[in-house]
């Protein structure tokens, strides 16, 4: 990207922040909300998301659907809103801003020694899901992939670490980066929900087969660390932070097989909270581009 280019977009998003930060939440929310509302009125691939939703959804009127679609826009503007706020919060007002459930099994499992793989999405809120949880004293990793702006790709891990988390870049290593995190005993954070292309392994989520990034289970199955799915989901004015174990019992005994299965386990866990919210997911993002066969079709 032309550096100065990338600098008065970091310039841009400085601004932005300074602005959500200086109102009250409620108030940084509303404003997000309605940016977020007005790139949903200029049409920014709002197809993209009716066509899935047709296809995951097909019971629902179009009304339905365009409401939902609607909702996704001024969701993600409140994550905008609320993820320039990651400097406000600390450990002494964290519990007034989110309620915490699961997080003692968490704990529990962050001290039988192996780390914890901590699978979500894009739902509600993962960053501000991400913070809390470092801010309650679970020593955290994300795993992040490069942004096009590396400037504003250093601010966003700048806004995280400060937050108490350590970054690895998916491009820096990530596997090294990975298995060290999760010997010193951290909940190593992924995101499991958008396409992988010919990498991933074809699992169902709303009854259609979808390319899906298998790196959770192989860390899984390599490590015998436990795999928790967490979600952080806003519900009215309250922020729900889920911690939940999950059963990766009885998987095959072909590695291959193995990670399949594992992966349609979290896979359909995930589409279960989709179901419960589903303006709070990303349905912006092509997640069914890669078919079975492989080809990849249209843009991302």
């Amino acid at each position: 990207m032309n550096s100065t280019r990338a600098k008065l977009e970091l310039l841009a998003v400085r601004g932005i922040e300074a602005i959500f930060r200086a109102l009250p939440l409620r108030a940084a929310r509303g404003v997000g909300a309605g940016l977020g509302g007005l790139v949903g009125l200029l049409g920014i691939r709002k197809q993209v998301a009716l066509d899935q939703l047709n296809l995951a959804l097909p019971e629902l009127s179009d009304t339905e659907r365009r409401k939902i679609v609607n909702g996704v826009y001024r969701s993600f503007g409140k994550t905008l809103a609320e993820f320039s706020r990651l400097p406000l919060l600390n450990p002494q007002n964290i519990n007034s801003l989110m309620e915490f459930h699961g997080l003692d099994v968490m704990r529990a499992a962050i001290a039988e020694g192996k780390g914890v793989i901590g699978v979500s999405g894009h739902l509600g809120n993962w960053e501000w899901m991400g913070a809390g949880t470092a801010l309650s004293g679970i020593p955290l990793t994300y795993i992040v992939a490069s942004q096009t702006n590396r400037l504003i790709e250093e601010r966003m891990d700048s806004l995280r670490k400060g937050c108490g988390i350590e970054i690895v870049n998916r491009t820096d290593n990530a596997a090294k980066g990975t298995l060290r995190a999760l010997r010193n005993g951290h909940l190593v954070a992924i995101l499991c929900d958008q396409d992988a292309h010919e990498d991933g392994v074809f699992v169902p989520y709303f009854g259609r087969l979808a390319s899906t990034p298998r790196g959770a289970m192989v860390f899984a199955l390599r490590t015998g660390s436990p795999v928790f799915f967490t979600e952080g989901i806003r519900i009215g004015q309250t922020f729900r932070v889920t911690y939940e174990r999950m059963d990766m019992s009885d998987l095959p005994e072909d590695h291959e097989a193995a990670v399949t299965e594992g992966m349609a386990r979290i896979t359909a866990r995930l589409e279960k909270s989709v179901r419960a919210f589903p303006d709070q997911w990303l349905w912006l993002h092509r997640r069914w581009k890669t078919r079975p066969d492989k080809r990849v079709t249209g843009n991302g």
